[in-house]
């Protein structure tokens, strides 16, 4: 009988043993965008690459909605677990939350796992624009109001031409648009007269002469167009900005979930797909610990709450 119980308690110890690992089942990452654009291609990339070390399948999912308010109160509202993920970016974690009545509490309510990558931007105006570069950008600028599109209220495009308009010295007028694409084909034809855009969504236009860029928000010169000067180059040195995605999960996740889960997305950004994808795209690899992606939101909430702030910003 003794035996018996002992064998029965053994078996009980593997299955909850078993039970305890993690993962024992697919992981699902929430795009709080559409399908399609930059945050939901760096996610299935990596998710892609970070099967293998997981042991099990990381599936993307993308509920867009909110302004990505929808996708990431799912997650903040998810089990902590570390069976939901998602995707944080720019404006869903560090610009919303200052613009809207937020369903969740982003300081407190989601934990970072891991910054995924970063994109320099780039001042780009349409090509028939009589400017060459920033200092005739400027000049034009204070003979007449200047029109820039954007993918909407509190999106990238529009933070970075806010954070840039008082430090020329010159007001914009913003064009708010539903999605990047549109503002760029009124770029591209002559409706409006710049953007602040990724450097992988100039580049193209740029080579066949629709556009001109004129400068990137990035701390150097980007090696996408080594030929244009960064505004920190040109003195403007609080114009660093980024584009930067990384996945988040709810509060209270195991440490060693959360490890776990930082240290196969470490290895998948360390692949040679992940890293020939990434320099096809412009994109520059972060990686790291949790605690340092979580210094980067901390300065960005702080930075854009001033903006936001100062700018008097406000959502529609």
């Amino acid at each position: 009988m003794i035996r018996i119980v002992s064998a029965v308690a053994a078996c009980c110890l593997v299955a909850t043993s078993a039970r305890a690992e993690f993962p024992d089942r697919p992981i699902r990452i929430i795009v709080p965008t559409a399908p399609g654009g930059s945050s939901d291609i760096v996610t299935r990339i990596i998710a892609e690459a970070a099967t293998p070390f997981l042991g099990q399948r990381v599936v993307v999912e993308s509920r867009p909605g909110g302004n990505g308010n929808v996708g990431m109160d799912a997650v903040a509202k998810s089990a902590p677990d570390g069976y939901t993920l998602g995707n944080c970016a720019i404006g869903t974690c560090t610009v919303n939350p200052f613009l809207y009545r937020m369903p969740y509490d982003i300081r407190t309510e989601i934990q970072p796992v891991f910054w995924a990558v970063s994109l320099t931007n780039a001042l780009a105006v349409n090509a028939r624009l009589p400017v060459r570069n920033v200092e005739e950008f400027i000049a034009l600028a204070r003979t007449r109001t200047l029109f820039y599109g954007s993918s909407g209220i509190g999106s990238l495009h529009h933070m970075s031409a806010e954070l840039l308009g008082p430090q020329l010295g010159v007001r914009f007028e913003h064009v708010p648009y539903r999605g990047a694409g549109p503002a760029m084909q009124d770029l591209m034809g002559g409706r409006i007269d710049f953007m602040i855009e990724n450097i992988s969504t100039v580049v193209g236009p740029a080579r066949d002469g629709a556009i001109r860029p004129l400068a990137v928000t990035g701390p150097t010169r980007s090696e996408a167009a080594p030929d244009l000067p960064s505004f920190t180059e040109l003195g403007y040195r609080d114009m660093v900005v980024l584009a930067w995605f990384g996945f988040v999960g709810p509060a209270h996740m195991p440490p060693a979930v959360v490890a776990t889960l930082n240290s196969a997305f470490n290895r998948a950004l360390q692949t040679e797909m992940v890293q020939t994808r990434f320099r096809e795209m412009s994109l520059v690899a972060e990686g790291g610990s949790p605690e340092r992606f979580q210094q980067h939101i901390d300065s960005e909430l702080a930075r854009w709450e001033r903006i936001v702030r100062e700018r008097g910003i406000r959502a529609e």
